[in-house]
């Protein structure tokens, strides 16, 4: 009996914080996610990962794939239409012109003004 009684106040100590997941994944998107948001977010990224595995033909692990995912795939879900709307529309617009600045300077080069 005492294995059981161990193994579940292992499992309460583990589960009494945020998923190993949801820490992760606050760190890639930079939101606050749900549990529920977190686990499908992961999910995603791991079958994200297989498939630019299988496309490039080489392991590409799973942070290279969490990035890829999260620049170019992801979207904060808001559980309330009228709430966050501003910060979703907000976030895709810093991120097109940070995207636009980054080309601009690219294009622009290393020449002396």
């Amino acid at each position: 009996m005492i294995p059981y009684r161990l193994d579940y106040a292992i499992e309460k100590i583990t589960k009494s914080g945020p998923s190993m997941e949801r820490t992760l994944l606050r760190i890639y998107t930079g939101d606050d996610i749900s549990e529920d948001e977190a686990r499908n977010l992961w999910k995603r990224i791991t079958d994200h990962k297989w498939h630019l595995s299988e496309r490039l033909s080489r392991d590409v692990g799973f942070h290279v794939a969490a990035i890829d995912y999260v620049e170019n795939f992801y979207e904060l879900r808001v559980s309330n239409p009228s709430e966050g709307t501003l910060a979703v529309i907000w976030k895709k617009i810093s991120l097109k012109i940070l995207l636009a600045a980054q080309s601009y300077f690219k294009a622009k080069g290393t020449t002396a003004a």
